[in-house]
C-alpha cells in the first residue's frame, strides 16, 4: 500500500515528455512566424547605420581637410558613394572601383521631395542645402535627413 502511494504521488510532480515536447513544437512554430518580420526591419536598419555612417564621416573629412565632401546618392541604382569638391572618390569600405557602395538587396532608396538627395557638407561642418532620403525595405521605412543650417545627421523609423 506504501509503495502504491509513493507511485502516485511520484506520478503527480513534474511535467511528462510529450508534454515539453508540445510546448517546444508550439515554442518552434511561433518563433519561426516572427523572425521573417523583424528580417525587413533588420535589413533596414542596418542599411540606415550604413549611410548614416558614411554621411558622419564625409562631414568629418570636410572639417579634417577644409573641403566640401558630399555623400552622392544614386536612388535609381540603390548606391551611394564619398566624393570631394573635385569630383575625387574617397576611400570607402566594401566599395567597388568607382566608389560605389550598394545597399542590401531588398532594400532600396526614395528620394523626399523638396530636398536633395546629396548630403553635402562644407569644410565648417554644415550642409550646403538640406537634404533627405527614406530607406525602403519590405514593411519597414527610414528617413535620414540632414540639416543644412548645423550639419545634423538623423535617422528616424517611419510610422
Amino acid at each position: 500500500m506504501a509503495r502504491r502511494r509513493r507511485a502516485l504521488i511520484a506520478r503527480r510532480g513534474g511535467f511528462t515528455l510529450v508534454e515539453l515536447l508540445v510546448v517546444i513544437s508550439i515554442t518552434i512554430v511561433l518563433a519561426g512566424l516572427v523572425t521573417p518580420a523583424m528580417r525587413s526591419t533588420d535589413n533596414a536598419s542596418a542599411e540606415v547605420r550604413r549611410v548614416v555612417a558614411d554621411a558622419a564621416r564625409a562631414r568629418s573629412w570636410a572639417r579634417t581637410t577644409w573641403r566640401t565632401a558630399t555623400l552622392d546618392i544614386d536612388a535609381a541604382n540603390s548606391r551611394w558613394r564619398l566624393i570631394d569638391d573635385t569630383g575625387e572618390i574617397l576611400d570607402s569600405s566594401n566599395a567597388d572601383a568607382n566608389g560605389w557602395r550598394t545597399l542590401t538587396t531588398g532594400v532600396s532608396f526614395q528620394t523626399v521631395v523638396g530636398t536633395s538627395s546629396d548630403f553635402a557638407f562644407e569644410p565648417d561642418g554644415r550642409g550646403t542645402q538640406d537634404a533627405a532620403v527614406q530607406l525602403l525595405a519590405g514593411d519597414s521605412s527610414w528617413t535620414v535627413s540632414m540639416s543644412a543650417m548645423s550639419g545634423t545627421i538623423t535617422a528616424e523609423e517611419d510610422a
